[in-house]
């Protein structure tokens, strides 16, 4: 009689046994494909200016509370509302440049789908199934990959969703409860805003497992047993301690700000537009949806209420912003998971482990190309072609007389490479748009009212991208000449100046 790989498994040294396990093994080949998608760039312009308010607050020894940055907000009040966010990446820089800062972002890119890797497990019990739903929200989530401060946001998502799976499980007690939600809070404000979204859900949960059951479908919905009230006074605390932060009261309020008075950020900025469903990405999810919907109608499987409202959450938040179809994924793609496991259930004895041999040759092969596929420094400055990099000897070495009218894009660079520059932009948008600042700025690239605007603001420099129409319009002119041009980058200074 031929003995089990579980059997076997438990003679193995403690090492091979790891590696033997089915479900490591996955997670190692998910890791890797992570890290195959994850762009090898700095191509997100937000990070340059996150990396400066980090330097300045280690250099000033103090939170920021004014801009520093700009000529058109200079000394406007402004909190930075993702600080803590930044620490982990101004600390790659410091200690690797550019290398550091993707490995931060890839660190935290892995513990946000692994943790979405062991829910999906933990919901589904089938490796099979969680594969599947793992690689699917992995899909979803390059949508918002790269070094980005909403990354530890979707980390605190997993860890709240992981603890509240263990709640309703009974593997989370209620003293445990009382110390885990507000100490997840306290970070999670100081991290990024999306600590409102995890507040929602927290809350639309407990009203869930508080619903008292309705007779007739007890066939349909599986209505919990707990006593909600410790988990009542958690998400109090919670609420207490998201005042735990450098600025207070607005820190708590800068989410609800965002939402209802910053109309032309959320209206100019591509990843806050409606998901588009002509985009492969969108097409898939789509395709999940209605996946869902078809096993439902042939299994007829009992859903706990609040996987109804999480999937009705990332359904709305995905088709509303595109930046959140990464939300959409990590909240539909277990319960996904969860609702297929009967197509790859099995009569036979599962079996969760394999050959250790095997999986550990695999793992440390992957390991391997992942090492020697990861870039240098100079291979990563060679891929950002979106920022005036050509230019920056140039810049460097550049004093203007007069203000500069910069690139959107590239303000947040500009502020990292050429601190002597005073920006007329940045990518920080809400303290541009509470000015009207942003809006001139769109106006001018637009060619609405461009030359009286560039008067006003007293404009007598223009750092933009070439073969742009402001570009052509202004060269059109008599009054501006060419200072600095390169391929990608044109420098131009008004001659009644010169």
């Amino acid at each position: 009689m031929q003995a089990s790989p579980n059997f076997e498994a438990e003679n193995m040294p403690a090492p091979l046994r790891f590696f033997a396990n089915k479900a490591v093994f996955f997670a190692g080949v998910l890791a890797f494909l992570i890290f195959c998608w994850l762009p090898k760039n700095m191509a997100d312009p937000d990070i340059w200016w996150h990396l400066r308010n980090a330097g300045a607050q280690f250099a000033g020894h103090a939170w920021l509370h004014n801009d520093g940055y700009s000529f058109t907000a200079a000394g406007a009040p402004w909190i930075n509302h993702e600080w803590l966010s930044e620490v982990p990446y101004y600390f790659g820089w410091r200690t690797f440049g550019p290398q550091g800062v993707l490995m931060v972002a890839l660190l935290a890119t892995e513990c946000v789908l692994l943790l979405n890797f062991y829910l999906t497990y933990r919901l589904s019990n089938s490796l099979v199934a969680t594969l599947i739903g793992s690689v699917l929200a992995t899909l979803f989530a390059t949508i918002s990959f790269g070094p980005r401060t909403l990354i530890f946001g979707w980390l605190c998502l997993m860890v709240e969703l992981i603890l509240l799976d263990c709640w309703r499980k009974d593997e989370l007690g209620n003293r445990a409860a009382l110390i885990t939600f507000p100490v997840l809070f306290a970070f999670w404000i100081n991290l990024h805003g999306s600590w409102l979204i995890g507040m929602i859900l927290l809350l639309g949960f407990l009203v869930c497992e508080s619903v008292w059951p309705v007779h007739g479908l007890d066939d349909v919905i599986d209505w919990g047993k707990r006593d909600t009230g410790s988990l009542w006074k958690a998400t109090a605390c919670s609420i207490v301690a998201l005042f735990a932060n450098p600025y207070g009261w607005r820190l708590v309020l800068y989410p609800f700000d965002l939402a209802f008075k910053q109309k032309l950020n959320v209206a100019s900025v591509d990843e806050w537009h409606p998901l588009d469903f002509h985009t492969p990405r969108a097409k898939i999810f789509l395709l999940c949806l209605i996946a869902l919907f078809l096993l439902q109608l042939a299994r007829k499987a009992k859903w706990a209420l609040h996987e109804l409202l999480f999937v009705a959450a990332g359904v709305y938040g995905a088709c509303l912003y595109s930046r959140f179809l990464f939300l959409g994924g990590l909240l539909i793609c277990p319960i996904l998971a969860k609702q297929a496991t009967t197509v790859f259930a099995s009569n036979k004895p599962r079996q969760t482990h394999s050959n250790g041999w095997f999986h550990a040759a695999v793992l440390c092969g992957l390991a391997i190309v992942a090492m020697a596929r990861f870039p240098s420094a100079a291979a990563m400055r060679a891929q950002q072609a979106q920022f005036p990099d050509k230019a920056l000897l140039y810049l460097k070495d550049f004093h203007p007389d007069g203000p500069v009218f910069n690139e959107f894009l590239w303000g947040g660079y500009l502020e990292w490479h050429t601190r002597q520059l005073p920006v007329f932009i940045d990518s920080r948008v809400d303290i541009f748009e509470r000015n009207g600042t942003l809006k001139d700025y769109l106006d001018i690239v637009l060619l609405k009212n461009t030359l009286p605007l560039l008067q006003k603001h007293g404009i007598r420099y223009v750092l933009f991208s070439r073969d742009t129409p402001l570009i052509k319009l202004l060269e059109q002119t008599r009054e501006w000449r060419v200072l600095y041009e390169d391929p990608t980058t044109v420098l131009l200074e008004r001659k009644a100046h010169a």
